[in-house]
């Protein structure tokens, strides 16, 4: 298992995923915020990360 400092300096593009594959990020609650208009949205903060996990559909 890498650690994650190795991680956050070896980033690629995993081409055996395709770019048409839709990508699902989970975001925690505490990143949802009420937008304009009362409506909640996320957060900018949810994507600050640089190592973000996804779930492929």
């Amino acid at each position: 298992m890498r650690s994650a400092r190795a991680c956050r300096h070896n980033h690629f593009d995993d081409p055996n995923i395709p770019d048409e594959e839709r990508l699902f990020r989970r975001i925690h609650l505490t990143h949802i915020v009420q937008g304009d208009g009362g409506k909640s949205e996320v957060s900018s903060a949810a994507f600050r990360d640089i190592e973000l996990s996804v779930n492929l559909e």
